[in-house]
């Protein structure tokens, strides 16, 4: 299938262009010529050379061969055959991009990329078999995740996050350590640590901050099916009066509930939870002016009479602050066992409290008797009856009541019944239920420790009947059992845990179960909610949900000699189920020993240097995999200074970023830091060395019809309106603007239609700068296009190498061929020539070398013959028992550049053959290489 561009006129400067795929290119350009009588098809590019319209069937079937492998442009306004190269040529930059995009191959796709490269959303997360990173230069380091992060809560309730990391191979000077943009050594209950290549995880690292790291990292697998279910309580509610109808309670130990039914929901022998509010006197609330005395008594005056106060036993202190002159405001708040309340006046209540230090300790840092105002109730009336709690057993069933077995710690309450006749009370009653959650499965090798992790999201408390806040508690079963394979062996073994706590906010709670022996394949869990609220209350709030289950082992290898790895320990957010991300960051530079003297410097030290960073990677035995023997090492450093000394500022040789990709090769790597200091990367024989692209006046390699393939020459001149590109856009990334994508447009912020330049390794504004305009320049100043088929030759240039390539299409001389003789300044030339004697003419003659080495030159004693101007610098080649000649090709001297091009393009096309395509050589191109230097930027 064959791709097409319809030009609709290319003349008048619009852009009116349509790219179709079809495999019936003779009769889309039909169609096309029935709408368009001028209409004609060329192969691409559109030049004369290529104009393929066909004129009769013969041409019409040759037509259909070519498009098997060809694509085409068809020029609606073409004109008659005599003006199609002007109107072909003004086609053909338009389509120049467009072309080369549709006709390259598809990019493999890449592993995920480090955070590292990442121009937005960098976290630290796992890149599953992916490259290790090789951070070169200075570079902000988001380190790839090597383990599974841990999460457990602390004391607190406040979770936490271990991880542990690497910032890549090598060792790096490290600065700036950062939680997202947040500095690490400000954030409270921030640890990390650096270790450099060689030491130990539990030894002395790099850097520090905060608390050590002394054992072994924990290596974690998470049950991937436990996404925080919630915990269901262990019984349901299955009588609850409030709905159903009146309940009482009477001695010595029968619950009755009016109009029946309690045997069609209970059966002897089962357990029931009884949820009952206080029956008979209520609590007491007492506020006002109270004068508290350092031995535990205070005294409230109130306006309120209670009667016989002193049969409550305790007191709930919602409000008592205390200034004391020595240790400051003091709360005293709590829930007091009480010893006597003494009522006198009116009305004023003395208390005495119960060991008050027990329940509150700032009663210690009370030093003298004080006065403040108090908000308290008293509670458990000896007089009032609670038989609130879990009955193991029920003893018998009728259709009216159940009779409970009664426990020895409710005994008491249900003696005061004795007596007394209760006509109605508010019970619920609840049945246990199996509530277990799991079984869960973990696969997983020599697991030591399991870690749960438990999450309250409303906090745990209560509201009490009154409108007052009171502590909760929370308990819950853990059962664990050891796999081989998917098979349970052994014992079910159990943990049972609790909790009690007043918490309003949501908090969390870790369960950790070292494993007296490892388990060595697996572990299945699972977890069930015990606790039950058994006490009148208007609101409970004890939600309990499975958060995350780690099977853990430690990690036995601590010492790792080839990358610089990091432990941190964190603080997340109290958020409900998920975690913040992890962006843990910070600034490191790579430490490369140094090779500009000769010899390898004696410790290595931070660079960005690109010398010192091609030297690393060549050496490297994972990406270059070669000696300095393969380098021109001396060369390299020499190519670097002459780069600081050309631009006027070292940056312009800095190259800083990270390889993460597996399939990137040494020789892609060597091409994008080549291309971040404006240079090719070449190699001669076995020997690799940079090319600085500068002014040259001299091409390094001379194109003629001899080491050309004949017929492959099209070229282009451009002029009117650029229909490719009005503009370059260049992105690169900028420290100073915290490591994000930065934009240079030229030559306004009003194109419409940039070429984009994304320049990988660029941070610094003077690269971007030069590197941006030498983009533009080139699409400004690029006036012909040539595109030919070299032979061998062709594999000894490379992009933006000047080059020398005789006119084979519109020749203005006939002479360029081979020289056959050379003798001091005369030669023989292989094809003849008679030059004008009036006229002034210049010879380019190829070296052995490559280099094109330009001289006047006049006419011999034949056409055959020439007199050089002088004698050339180096030997001409000319031996015809091997078939080796020197290249030559002679212009006027007004146009000696005329031949001269540079490299844009170039790949490989068939045995010993190379496509070339090049632009104009123009030394405006580099116009504004200089602009630092005269303070322009």
């Amino acid at each position: 299938m064959s791709r097409l561009r319809i030009f609709k006129n290319p003349v008048d400067g619009g852009d009116e262009v349509l790219h179709i795929r079809t495999d019936k290119v003779l009769e889309t350009f039909i169609e096309v010529k029935k709408k368009s009588p001028q209409a004609r098809i060329f192969l691409r590019p559109a030049c004369q050379q290529n104009d393929v319209t066909p004129s009769n069937h013969i041409d019409a079937a040759s037509l259909q061969m070519l498009a098997k492998t060809n694509d085409f442009d068809i020029v609606c306004e073409a004109g008659e055959p005599l003006t199609i190269f002007l109107v072909a040529t003004a086609v053909l930059s338009a389509g120049l991009a467009i072309y080369t995009y549709l006709n390259m191959p598809d990019v493999p796709e890449m592993n995920q990329k480090s955070g590292n490269n990442e121009l937005s959303n960098r976290v630290n997360r796992e890149r599953i078999k992916g490259r290790v990173p090789d951070p070169f230069g200075t570079n902000k380091c988001v380190p790839d995740l090597i383990a599974p992060p841990i999460l457990y809560y602390k004391e607190d309730g406040v979770e936490v996050e271990e991880c542990l990391m690497c910032i890549g191979r090598g060792e790096f000077e490290i600065t700036d350590i950062k939680d997202g943009d947040t500095f690490g050594s400000t954030i409270d209950g921030f640890s990390t640590s650096v270790y450099a290549p060689g030491m130990s995880l539990t030894g002395t690292p790099q850097i520090q901050i905060g608390e050590a790291f002394t054992e072994a990292p924990l290596v974690g697998k998470k049950s991937s099916a436990i996404t925080g279910q919630t915990l269901e309580a262990p019984t349901e509610s299955v009588i609850d009066t409030a709905i159903e109808g009146t309940m009482y309670p009477q001695y010595p130990n029968r619950l009755y509930l009016v109009g029946g039914g309690l045997d069609a929901t209970f059966s002897v022998g089962e357990s029931v939870v009884v949820n009952s509010e206080r029956i008979g006197v209520a609590d007491a609330q007492l506020s006002g002016s109270t004068n508290v005395e350092t031995n535990g008594v205070i005294t409230i005056g109130s306006a309120v009479n209670i009667e016989n106060p002193d049969n409550f036993k305790s007191i709930q202190i919602d409000t008592l602050l205390i200034q004391d002159d020595l240790n400051g405001l003091l709360d005293l708040a709590g829930r007091y066992e009480v010893a006597s309340i003494l009522k006198s006046g009116s009305f004023a209540y003395e208390i005495a409290l119960i060991n008050p230090v027990s329940v509150n300790p700032n009663w210690a840092l009370l030093t003298e008797d004080n006065l403040a105002n108090s908000s308290t109730i008293l509670t458990n009336n000896s007089n009032s009856v609670d038989i609130s709690g879990d009955y193991a057993n029920i003893t018998a069933v009728t259709s009216d009541f159940i009779e409970l077995e009664i426990p020895v710690e409710y005994q008491s309450e249900w003696d005061k019944l004795n007596g007394i006749t209760v006509d109605s009370a508010t019970i619920e009653l609840r049945k246990y239920t199996d509530n277990w959650l799991g079984w869960f499965y973990i696969n997983s090798a020599d697991i030591e420790k399991l870690i749960f992790n438990f999450y309250f999201p409303k906090g745990l408390f209560s509201v009490r009947t009154d409108g007052k806040n009171a502590g909760m508690h929370a308990s819950y079963d853990i059962e664990y059992q050891e796999l081989e394979g998917s098979t349970p062996v052994g014992p079910v073994l159990q943990l049972d845990g609790y909790l009690i706590r007043q918490q309003q906010s949501t908090f969390g709670l870790s369960e950790g179960i070292d494993l007296p022996v490892p388990f060595s394949e697996g572990v299945r869990v699972r977890v069930r909610k015990t606790s039950q609220n058994t006490y009148p209350r208007s609101a409970v709030y004890d939600e309990i949900k499975l958060k995350s289950v780690y099977a853990c082992s430690h990690l036995k290898k601590l010492i790792y000699p080839d990358v610089t790895l990091v432990r941190s320990r964190t603080v997340a957010t109290d958020g409900a189920l998920s975690v913040k991300e992890r962006q843990w960051n910070c600034i490191g530079t790579q430490k490369l020993y140094s090779y500009a003297s000769g010899a390898r410097s004696l410790s290595k030290q931070p660079t960005n240097d690109f010398a010192d960073i091609v030297t690393a990677i060549t050496l490297d035995p994972l990406i270059g995999r070669r000696t300095l023997n393969d380098l021109d090492v001396q060369g390299i450093y020499a190519t670097s200074q002459e780069i600081k000394n050309y631009f006027g500022t070292p940056l312009a040789a800095h190259f800083n970023y990270t390889f993460d990709q597996g399939s990137q090769s040494f020789e892609e790597a060597l091409a994008q830091i080549a291309s971040c200091v404006g240079s090719n990367a070449r190699r001669e024989g076995s020997q690799i060395y940079f090319q600085f692209e500068k002014e040259n006046p001299n091409s390094s390699i001379l194109f003629n019809h001899r080491n050309k393939r004949p017929f492959s020459e099209t070229r282009s001149e451009k002029y009117g309106v650029d229909r490719d590109h009005d503009g370059v856009e260049v992105t690169w990334i900028d420290p100073a603007d915290g490591w994000v994508e930065s934009i240079i447009r030229l030559p306004d912020e009003f194109i419409t239609n940039p070429k984009k330049l994304e320049l990988s390794g660029v941070t610094n504004k003077y690269q971007a700068h030069f590197l941006a305009h030498r983009a533009w320049n080139k699409i400004q100043y690029q006036r012909e296009m040539v595109k030919f088929t070299a032979y061998g030759e062709a594999d000894l240039v490379s992009l933006n190498d000047r080059i020398a390539v005789v006119d084979d299409v519109v020749p203005t001389l006939t002479s360029s061929g081979d020289i056959t003789y050379w003798q001091g300044q005369n030669i023989s030339i292989s094809q003849p020539v008679e030059l004008d004697p009036t006229k002034s003419y210049t010879i380019h003659l190829q070296h052995l070398n490559r280099s094109v080495e330009t001289m006047l030159v006049t006419q011999g004693a034949d056409e055959y013959s020439l007199v050089l101007e002088r004698l050339p610098v180096l030997p001409l080649v000319v031996k015809s028992e091997y078939d080796e000649y020197a290249k030559y090709s002679i212009t006027l001297s007004t146009e000696k550049d005329s031949e001269a091009f540079l490299i844009t393009e170039k790949s490989h096309s068939g045995p010993f053959e190379s496509e070339v395509t090049a632009i104009n050589y123009d030394t405006r191109y580099y116009s504004n290489d200089k602009d630092h230097i005269n303070n322009l930027i």
